[in-house]
């Protein structure tokens, strides 16, 4: 089965995209309308906002990660389809339970799985480089995925490590 991490926010992810376009071509439609004199700001504003749209994709990346169960094993793939890791059952898993806050969906329940030892905490780095863990865990030994109703039969938790 695959299970995305975030529902959600692919609401959100559209509904800010058709903002950006509708106010893209608004504003192409205004330049068009206003003559030569208006262009180059437009076009400067588009390139704003194209910078904006790939900021915020490139800041949500670790989000937009998917997860597919097999019988012996969890694989993470990214949204392009490319396999981020591979959690193998038979060898022994670590875990950790937590809570995280996302915008427009208040708190959400996740599990991160590993074949090897890893540091969880709240926050990860220094007070200079301070960050969630759901934004700096390694997404190349680490597997995150909802822990609710229908990922809670799928998980062993009472043969894995719990890290902490």
């Amino acid at each position: 089965m695959k299970y995305k991490l975030f529902q959600g926010w692919w609401v959100r992810f559209y509904f800010c995209c058709a903002l950006m376009m509708s106010t893209i071509v608004g504003i192409l439609v205004f330049a068009v309308w206003a003559g030569e004199d208006m262009i180059l700001w437009d076009v400067g504003l588009e390139g704003l906002y194209a910078v904006l749209w790939l900021c915020m994709i490139f800041m949500q990346r670790r989000l937009l990660t998917y997860v597919v169960t097999e019988p012996s094993a969890f694989c993470a793939y990214s949204l392009t389809r490319r396999e981020l890791c591979r959690i193998d059952l038979r060898q022994t898993v670590y875990y950790a339970r937590f809570t995280t806050l996302a915008s427009g969906c208040g708190k959400i329940p996740l599990i991160a799985i590993s074949n090897e030892p890893f540091v969880y905490a709240d926050y990860l780095g220094n007070i200079i480089t301070r960050r969630r863990f759901i934004q700096g865990y390694d997404w190349k030994k680490v597997v995150l995925m909802p822990y609710d109703e229908r990922t809670r039969p799928l998980l062993d938790l009472d043969a894995w490590r719990c890290v902490r």
